[in-house]
């Protein structure tokens, strides 16, 4: 009686776990054949080109054909598809995943795209129309979510379709950056271009957010004016671990921001672009922003921020080595960071109102969250994950050509010629361009931002010595607003001719005489002019020799 007992159970288990396998069947419904391995012919994409999720933030999911758009090639459609989200797991795992993976925002007007009935976190189809491209918008799990794995189904035609194959999957992690205060680096960056990069740093401390010990005076709360810079991989004038400055110090206790400033600019060998921006004071410490712009080159493609929380001891929120360059030799199109709390390791208070306690000799840097430390009014282990404090936007404004061969490169001339100098943006007089009220509510003017070249055309012309043109051209991502400065140019054409295109010669002449009139020695000839060199350097095909068929002379006959 146990070993039945026993066996129906174990036999309860299998079918159940066999019954959710084929519920979730993926399988297109009018497809008959099994699927086709993938020749990377269809790939899913993130349009923010992000390979980290922040909990909560929302996410374009794109599945498209993989041709470039530059391509002569037709890029290839897709009739049906599907799309599913699972926690990321051992192969041998069920496909429903046990943690939460996000979900699908169908809220958007899409009529090509509905929820599937069939799997649970599962898009697909609503029309078999062809298709090159389909965008849903993706909402991230909340904190300590895990991974997730993005995976596709593309049917092609009725006996042609793929499954999770090569790009047909996608990984995304938690980012780690914004609770580490810094992010995995490229040591060396293989952009040629320059970018130009729009920060917003928007406030989210509230009594509401962060209740324990919250200031009695609420009104005193800021953040102090922001001060950082792009900077090479072996620069940092603040890091976890590392031990502040005197520069920092002033920032972290006092929101002096003027002895860190000339930290940098003594540092000019390793410095791009000092940051500055002002800091938001109260009431708009939440979801008050400001701005400010800085380049990046291959040579100094990090960037670090810095700003004090007050009041406060000696606690801060920013960012240490945040990479910009792709591994791709692209610069990041857009990216937003949360910023947690920091203790610079310059003061031993407690709370946000402790009276100075210097800290000699000065501690380490270290991430402040809700288990550590036990006294500070961030501590609470058993309730939910903390809440940023502040959160740091990035947005590409604009690419600078430029070749990776020193000197080679000549700028857009429509653009600002790149400088070798350190550049200050959002100076004080450049401040006062913008009424802090426009800093506030994000109303300073926006660039417009455009994306790469194309490459060139064939040429138009495909007749020898006729001129033609060749073209190319690069979209524009972003329209300016509020008076930001207009697109560059983004059409170029320029006269060309055909590759190889060869001389143009006459007609070949009447062949001459023979030199002889007997013997084996006798030759004839004939000849063409050059008509066209078409750009050729020489034309060396104007003479034919042929011998003449005579008699032998009675000379050679003996």
């Amino acid at each position: 009686m146990m070993l039945f007992q026993i066996f129906s159970t174990f036999f309860i288990i299998k079918v159940s776990l066999v019954v959710c396998q084929e519920i979730c069947n993926r399988k297109p419904d009018e497809i008959k054949v099994d699927r086709t391995l993938s020749d990377g012919k269809f790939g899913l994409k993130l349009k923010e080109d992000v390979s980290y999720y922040i909990p909560g933030n929302t996410y374009t999911v794109i599945l498209s054909s993989t041709t470039p758009i530059s391509s002569d090639e037709t890029p290839p459609k897709f009739t049906s598809f599907n799309i599913i989200v699972e926690a990321l797991q051992d192969n041998t795992a069920p496909n429903e995943g046990d943690g939460p993976v996000g979900v699908f925002d169908l809220s958007e007007d899409n009529s090509m795209i509905k929820m599937s009935d069939r799997c649970r976190n599962m898009i697909e189809q609503s029309s078999h129309i062809p298709k090159t491209e389909m965008q849903v918008q993706y909402i991230a799990p909340p904190a300590r979510s895990g991974c997730v794995v993005f995976k596709a189904s593309v049917v092609e035609q009725k006996d042609l379709w793929y499954q999770d194959d090569g790009p047909l999957s996608l990984i995304l992690c938690e980012d780690s950056e914004s609770k580490l205060g810094s992010s995995a680096l490229n040591s060396f960056c293989c952009a040629c271009d320059e970018a130009k990069y729009e920060m917003a740093f928007e406030g989210l401390w509230s009594r509401y957010t962060h209740p324990k010990d919250f200031p009695r005076d609420s009104w005193l709360t800021r953040f102090s004016d922001i001060i950082g810079a792009s900077h090479t991989s072996t620069y940092r004038f603040w890091d976890v671990g590392g031990i502040a400055t005197e520069g920092l110090r002033q920032v972290a206790e006092r929101g002096s921001t003027r002895t860190l400033e000339a930290e940098l600019k003594s540092q000019s060998e390793n410095i791009r672009t000092i940051i500055k921006a002002r800091g938001i004071s109260y009431p708009n410490v939440t979801m008050g922003k400001t701005f400010a712009v800085f380049r990046v080159d291959r040579k100094k493609h990090l960037m670090s921020l810095v700003s004090m929380i007050d009041p406060s001891p000696d606690w801060i929120v920013g960012v240490s080595g945040l990479e910009l360059c792709l591994k791709n030799c692209t610069w990041v199109t857009s990216k937003s960071v949360d910023l947690y709390p920091f203790d610079a390791g310059t003061d031993s208070g407690k709370t946000y109102i402790s009276p100075d306690q210097p800290t000699m000799p000065r501690e380490s840097i270290s991430r402040m969250n809700n288990t550590y430390p036990e006294d500070s009014p961030f501590y609470d282990p058993t309730g939910p994950e903390m809440k940023p404090l502040a959160r740091l936007y990035l947005s590409r404004q604009r690419l600078y050509d430029k070749s990776c061969m020193e000197g080679e490169g000549k700028p857009d001339p429509t653009t600002e010629p790149p400088s070798n100098e350190v550049l200050e943006t959002t100076t004080d007089r450049t401040l006062a361009q913008y009424p802090a009220e426009s800093l506030i509510n994000g109303t300073v003017p926006i660039d417009c931002v455009v994306g790469d070249w194309t490459p060139w055309s064939e040429c138009s012309s495909e007749t020898c010595g006729v001129k033609g043109t060749k073209t190319k051209s690069r979209p524009i991502l972003t329209e300016p607003k509020n008076g930001g400065r207009p697109c560059p140019r983004v059409f170029k054409q320029h006269a060309c001719k055909p590759k190889n295109c060869g001389c143009t010669y006459s007609d070949w002449s009447a062949w001459t005489a023979c030199t002889s009139k007997c013997g084996s020695n006798s030759i004839r000839q004939r000849t063409r002019v050059v008509v066209n060199t078409n750009g050729q350097q020489s034309c060396n095909d104007r003479l034919q020799t042929a011998p003449c068929s005579l008699l032998p002379c009675d000379d050679e006959a003996k």
